[in-house]
């Protein structure tokens, strides 16, 4: 029974609910407050901190409303391309690739030979790899250059086979994605 106790005593005690522990960091700002302004004005006593204590009220509701104020007129600084989700990256990629790194094209695939030489595929898997060098697999590792590497190709127009896997919605939508990071990254425009 006594054990019963105690273990119902320290439930109680380790449990608290979203207001108290409001309450509490509310209560420890003012009490911060509180002991500082006594320390400042070198008013002591029981009188001294209740005096203080009033004042800190005032004091610590201006810090959070400075606080909300600065955390709502903040500007976004997070790029857009994390909530892009579309399919046309690799896409666009390999355009991109075509047009600015020539000599980093694929060989075409299509005249598979049973027998090929170690030489093309030793020179395929090196392509392979200096494509991934030339352009990150992620839009947001893009750095500047990249980023308006990108945007010159998809201005262009490009119309995609039935083999890509880019629809036309998703194609707009990455141009979309990424004028709006080419903005975010030059507020003053483009040289």
């Amino acid at each position: 029974m006594f054990k019963l106790l105690i273990f119902m005593m320290v439930i109680g005690l380790l449990g608290c609910t979203q207001g108290q522990r409001f309450d509490l960091m509310k209560n420890a700002q003012l009490d911060g407050c509180a002991m500082k302004r006594m320390s400042e004005t070198k008013i002591s006593g029981q009188t001294g901190y209740l005096q203080s204590l009033e004042e800190c009220h005032q004091i610590v509701l201006i810090q959070k409303g400075h606080d909300l104020h600065l955390e709502k007129s903040k500007p976004a600084s997070q790029d857009h391309f994390t909530s892009y989700s579309g399919n046309c990256w690799s896409s666009v990629k390999d355009m991109v690739l075509d047009k600015y790194y020539p000599y980093l094209k694929l060989p075409n695939k299509a005249r598979k030979s049973e027998v090929r030489a170690d030489a093309d595929e030793q020179y395929e898997i090196v392509t392979v790899n200096l494509r991934k060098y030339a352009l990150p697999e992620k839009l947001k590792d893009l750095d500047k250059e990249k980023l308006l590497m990108v945007r010159d190709v998809m201005r262009s127009g490009y119309v995609f086979g039935g083999d890509s896997l880019c629809s036309s919605r998703d194609f707009h939508e990455l141009e979309s994605i990424v004028g709006m990071e080419i903005h975010r990254r030059y507020p003053y425009g483009v040289n």
